[in-house]
């Protein structure tokens, strides 16, 4: 987003840090994998597995993907966030 010019460098820099500074735990996929085959017709193959974690844990899925935010809603609460 930086090379393409949709979002200066200090708040990238920001979005980094703050997104470095929360606890992260490493969680399987095999077990979802049946239900990202499900999902194949709403999600890329990458952004399916943010949906159906955000599922598991009960979250929102927070996106500046639009896309991703349409394929989601129905299945796990989404909040699309508009950058620039």
């Amino acid at each position: 987003m930086v090379r393409q010019q949709r979002i200066v460098v200090a708040r990238a820099e920001e979005a980094v840090r703050l997104a470095t500074g929360y606890p992260a735990e490493r969680v399987a996929l095999t077990p979802h994998a049946i239900g990202a085959f499900a999902l194949r017709d709403r999600f890329s193959a990458g952004d399916v597995w943010y949906a159906l974690l955000a599922l598991e844990l009960g979250a929102t899925l927070v996106t500046c993907d639009l896309g991703q935010a349409n394929a989601g809603e129905g299945i796990v609460p989404v909040r699309h966030i508009r950058v620039g």
